[in-house]
């Protein structure tokens, strides 16, 4: 099992105007700005996230997932998805976690050296547990799928975890559509290319 370095959180002293000046349960706080919110969503979204906190203090993996993610999905805060990654690897749900994890390294740029080694430590595990893919699509722009499931558009910021198995991935943009076909294997990256 995975141990993150152990904090005491601050999140007794968070102000409503400062929702995310953040403490991560198991880390120090982050300082980041404020998207323009209405007082109302950040109070919720301030008790949500303290609760997440509780909650993974406690242990209780899927009552601070839940926490963090209602949290992010109303501040859209990108600290908070180091809080909600790091709850779904405790919880075993690598895909989620992962991919949660490298939009956090991505979206934070204020992250400390030792929250990103926290975020990387938890990708690395995850990596063993779950397949990883980087796709590469010749056109800017084109819608991607992954089965039934958008992906968004490319190209995609990322590489991405999915559960191991076979996927068919399409990129479309207007008339012309490219597909390929992958086997993601547990504890291996995969590359894609659609031309």
């Amino acid at each position: 099992m995975t141990r993150y370095p152990r904090c005491r959180p601050l999140v007794g002293r968070l102000t409503l105007a400062a929702l995310l000046a953040v403490a991560t349960p198991c880390l120090s706080n982050i300082a980041i700005a404020q998207p323009s919110q209405d007082p109302a969503v950040k109070e919720v979204a301030k008790q949500r996230y303290q609760e997440g906190v509780k909650a993974f203090d406690a242990g209780k993996w899927e009552e601070a997932r839940t926490a963090f993610a209602q949290a992010y999905s109303l501040t859209q805060v990108p600290a908070v998805l180091l809080n909600v990654g790091l709850s779904e690897h405790k919880l075993g749900k690598c895909v989620d976690g992962g991919n949660h994890l490298i939009k956090f390294l991505r979206d934070h740029k204020d992250a400390t050296p030792e929250q990103k080694a926290t975020a990387v430590t938890a990708i690395d595990d995850c990596k063993k547990k779950v397949a990883f893919v980087t796709l590469n699509v010749d056109a800017p722009g084109a819608d991607i799928t992954m089965g039934t499931t958008p992906m968004g558009k490319s190209p995609l910021a990322d590489p991405f975890f999915v559960e191991p198995g076979t996927y068919t991935i399409s990129a479309t943009l207007g008339a012309r559509t490219g597909t390929t076909t992958i086997e993601a294997k547990k504890g291996q990256a995969s590359s894609a290319t659609i031309i």
